[in-house]
């Protein structure tokens, strides 16, 4: 799959100094459709996914799951259809893998299908070190020996099939989260996880879990259930907006006092942001599936404490910084 950036030269040039204008349309979520991309290791059937976003993320898990042994295909428009029908291996490539901290999102499909997962250490952007252990602590429960070997993590089912548990989380980790339910889905019994992230992001994936089957509940709270065991067949879904893509567009247009619309976006998922904006003297509107920001009169500034969602998300600071 070819992406934007593969386009690009290596040296960007920005003549800056006007105000920006206009309409711009936010494309789906990288992180939904990376995890989402890997859940369909999980389907028997083939999966139709809309709005994919054409970027190098997205391209590096298009390649990790060919190397597994997956058909993809992309239609045009952001359509990407997957059959992993064919897929027989466990074992992740490290070249790839080490280039995509999300690449870990495979540990979970890989162990709920063939009861094994060997998967590198994850690489991707480093912010600090990139911790395991809640992943692990998830695995374990679910009844998987767990271990590091070769800068590899190896989960291995101690039965055929991995058994429901009662997870605590000690932080609210994103990918702990969506890995224990990947993993959870094909378990024996019910799994609670509890401390779970709140982000609309691992809402999207419980949408698309259900949608090809599966039973689970209280995405959007601190307390996920998932009732196991279901045989998840194929499905077509459409991603949800990208909200950092949409802040970051909307910062754009307060940074340079500009008036900017952004649609096909949900503005429930900026709120945070917007009430940052109206306390600095910003007009924001916001309709059924976009938003705007008029930054002709802005009145000062504000103070802002970045927090998991439905706080302000870490992911916009360097751009709110800039404003």
């Amino acid at each position: 799959m070819n992406n934007t950036l593969d386009r690009l030269e290596t040296t960007l040039r920005v003549k800056g100094g006007a105000q920006l204008e206009g309409s711009v349309a936010a494309h789906g979520a990288k992180n939904s459709a990376l995890p989402i991309m890997a859940a369909s290791l999980l389907a028997k059937g083939k999966v139709t996914l809309h709005r994919v976003p054409r970027i190098t993320d997205v391209s590096v898990m298009w390649s990790l799951l060919e190397a597994l042994g997956a058909r993809l295909r992309y239609e045009g428009d952001g359509t990407v259809t997957i059959d992993s029908s064919n897929v027989a291996s466990h074992r992740a490539p490290y070249t790839l893998v080490r280039k995509l901290a999300a690449s870990f999102d495979l540990v979970g499909p890989l162990l709920a299908r063939f009861g094994r997962a060997e998967v590198p250490l994850p690489g991707g952007c480093v912010l600090g070190t990139r911790a395991t252990d809640m992943h692990e602590q998830a695995f374990r429960a679910l009844g998987a020996d767990v271990k590091n070997a070769h800068g590899y993590l190896i989960a291995t089912a101690k039965r055929k099939r991995l058994r429901g548990a009662d997870i605590e989380l000690r932080m609210p980790s994103v990918g702990a989260t969506k890995n224990a339910m990947l993993a959870a889905v094909s378990a024996e019994g019910t799994t609670t996880i509890r401390n779970a992230a709140m982000e609309p992001e691992v809402g999207d994936l419980v949408n698309f879990l259900n949608m090809m089957g599966a039973k689970i509940e209280g995405a959007g709270t601190e307390t996920v259930v998932i009732e196991g065991g279901a045989e998840l067949h194929g499905a077509e879904y459409s991603i949800i907006s990208d909200r950092i893509v949409a802040g970051t567009l909307l910062l754009c247009g307060a940074t340079t006092r500009g008036d900017v619309t952004v649609t096909n976006c949900k503005p429930e998922h900026q709120r945070s942001l917007l009430d940052k904006l109206t306390e600095c003297g910003i007009d924001t509107t916001t309709g059924v599936d976009w938003v705007r920001v008029k930054a002709d009169n802005v009145t000062g500034g504000t103070d802002i404490l970045t927090a998991p969602y439905p706080g302000f998300p870490t992911d916009l600071q360097p751009q709110v910084v800039a404003f």
